[in-house]
């Protein structure tokens, strides 16, 4: 039994590691402001944030009914989204810490690849916490034969749905790891461990169609939406969406590509079929190739699949697994892990995606080019001003984010954008346009002028027209 002033001591412990991991990261959020870098997918939550509470009216569309709900609790929580970050991701490494007890948590997340996961990625970072979890909630009934364990893990994997819809795709191999654990245990008890386990995914997933359905008139309206995530973004996501040998070669070109960036992952599964582990630990290594499963139907269902990310949730997984395996761990395999966490240090900033060789040369003083300082320059001029603003944020949407006054914006969710953008000297003040982007509808209305409105701003990216008084 564990003394109450060795528990008191623990969770000390935990806590200044938790703070230790948040300092941590606020500092790396720090060197990237002062590049003038952030992910803007952490402005868009931001944004969908803002506006979801303080918008006129609350514009719910995004965060209610087209993307996996549960990440945006943190923006709305902690408006600020480096804010938001550091606390979630300070969280979920000190909870791997404490189940894992192991020194390579603590490696691996203070890392490039750690740290752009945890700064930039939080939705993944959640995710394979989530997965991890699940194994280790089936570990536990393994040990223990509680059956509350296979209960939480249940709620663990249907909440995995509001992380990352192609979590729904699990269900197979869950079942299969939930077959292999009965028959080491109790067969009778099969057909009610799959209810508890898989009915959560199933609810969630269900109650996901009918909202769609009850406010959207659409139950598939998250799959068809145009800010649907499985709307391909780039060619090669096109190419493959929906064509299974082309999604086959794309998958295996990928996995090549981060193998050097995830070695002991690899290995150890190898190692584990060479010894026949796996038949006396399926269910937990049937979880543990779950990142490559999602990796596949990423790339199947037209999501872009980038190197880094998939390579932090396999030496994550490796990491995390080490728990569960009480045998003498490999010499050779150890190696692999630091020869991963090296490589993927030198490598990282010339990495084919943006986000990811960008935040690594930022971090390492390298030359970037910024990609925010036009969206903060654009919304400092707009926050010295008064007035109502028609703006799309398609792509701007980090310029709304910046001026942080949702409701002096007219944009198109509302029902009169379409009317102040044929007239939009009866409704606005300001025009902002956006003349980088194809898509921004203010820019393609008016591409010969606006009458009545004069430029009062420019920069490589923003124009911002302002109404000429009478």
């Amino acid at each position: 039994m564990i003394k109450k002033s060795e528990l008191i001591k623990y969770f000390y412990l935990l806590l200044v590691f938790c703070l230790f991991f948040a300092v941590y990261y606020e500092i790396g959020n720090y060197l990237l402001d002062c590049r003038d870098y952030i992910n803007k997918t952490l402005l868009f939550f931001s944004e969908k944030a803002i506006l979801g509470i303080s918008g006129y009216p609350p514009r719910l569309e995004n965060i209610g009914f087209v993307y996996p709900p549960l990440i945006f609790i943190f923006f709305l929580i902690a408006k600020n989204p480096v804010l938001a970050v550091a606390i979630l991701s300070s969280i979920l490494s000190t909870f791997i810490l404490y189940f894992t007890k192991s020194y390579k948590v603590i490696l691996l997340m203070l890392s490039t690849i750690g740290l752009y996961i945890s700064l930039e990625e939080p939705t993944y970072f959640l995710l394979y916490f989530m997965l991890a979890s699940l194994a280790l909630f089936l570990y536990f009934y393994r040990k223990t034969g509680l059956s509350l364990y296979i209960f939480i893990a249940g709620l663990i994997f249907g909440s995995s749905f509001y992380v990352d819809f192609t979590s729904i795709t699990l269900i197979p191999f869950v079942l299969y790891a939930i077959y292999a654990q009965e028959k080491l245990i109790e067969k009778d008890k099969l057909l009610s461990m799959y209810i508890v386990t898989i009915t959560p995914i199933l609810f969630f997933a269900a109650s996901w169609l009918y909202l769609n359905w009850v406010f959207m008139k659409d139950p598939l309206y998250f799959l068809e939406s145009q800010y649907s995530i499985f709307h391909p973004k780039s060619v090669d996501a096109m190419l493959a969406k929906g064509n299974l040998e082309l999604s086959t070669k794309f998958f295996l070109t990928k996995a090549l590509y981060i193998i050097p960036f995830s070695l002991p992952y690899f290995m150890g599964l190898i190692k584990a079929i060479k010894d026949r582990f796996l038949f006396y630990m399926a269910p937990l290594y049937i979880i543990y190739i779950s990142p490559i499963v999602l990796m596949f139907f990423n790339i199947y269902f037209g999501i872009e699949v980038r190197g880094f990310i998939e390579a932090f949730g396999l030496l994550l997984f490796y990491v995390i697994f080490e728990y569960f395996i009480s045998r003498k761990k490999s010499l050779i395999i150890n190696l692999s892990f630091y020869a991963s966490i090296i490589l993927s240090i030198i490598f990282m900033p010339f990495s084919p995606f943006y986000n990811e060789s960008t935040f690594s040369r930022a971090l390492y003083g390298m030359d970037i080019k910024p990609n925010i300082i036009y969206y903060k320059d654009a919304a400092r001029f707009l926050s010295g001003t008064k007035g109502n603003i028609l703006a799309d944020d398609t792509d701007s949407y980090p310029v709304v984010y910046f001026v942080n006054e949702p409701k002096r914006f007219v944009l198109p969710y509302q029902y009169e954008f379409y009317t102040a953008l044929s007239s939009p000297y009866n409704f606005v003040d300001y025009i902002l346009v956006d003349t980088s982007s194809n898509a921004d509808k203010i820019y393609n209305f008016y591409k010969n002028g606006i009458s009545d409105f004069k430029l009062v701003y420019e920069n490589q990216m923003f124009k911002i027209y302002e109404r000429e008084r009478i």
